[in-house]
């Protein structure tokens, strides 16, 4: 090989963390392929309630449709990879918070 290559692979279900299809398995085991040839690979996915162990990374402000929104970021690893896993808490009226979830909201809205 002659360059190492820094690979972000994103997607909305990573195996074994969320899994309904095809895809999710691809998302699992390329990372892991392309991280043993040598490359510097992480992956990015919104987080599931099922992933329980995750470390603190950071809360970020995001304007959404005229207003401020947090964006929490967190981690995990599948394997050696470090998996990025990141939702959206809502302000809503009254002071009442709701957190977006990937069946709530389109995961292209970051991309």
């Amino acid at each position: 090989m002659s360059k190492k290559l820094k690979i972000l692979s994103v997607s909305p279900e990573v195996a074994p963390f969320a899994k309904t299809g095809g895809l999710t398995d691809v998302a699992g085991s390329l990372p892991k392929a392309l991280a043993a040839r040598g490359h510097e690979v992480r992956i990015a996915m919104p987080c599931y309630a099922r992933i329980k162990e995750k470390d603190s990374l950071t809360d970020l402000p995001v304007e959404m449709d005229g207003s401020l929104e947090t964006v929490i970021i967190r981690k995990t690893h599948l394997g050696d990879i470090p998996v990025y896993i990141w939702w959206i808490t809502i302000n809503i009226s009254a002071g009442k918070a709701c957190t977006v979830t990937p069946t709530t909201l389109p995961v292209s809205i970051f991309l």
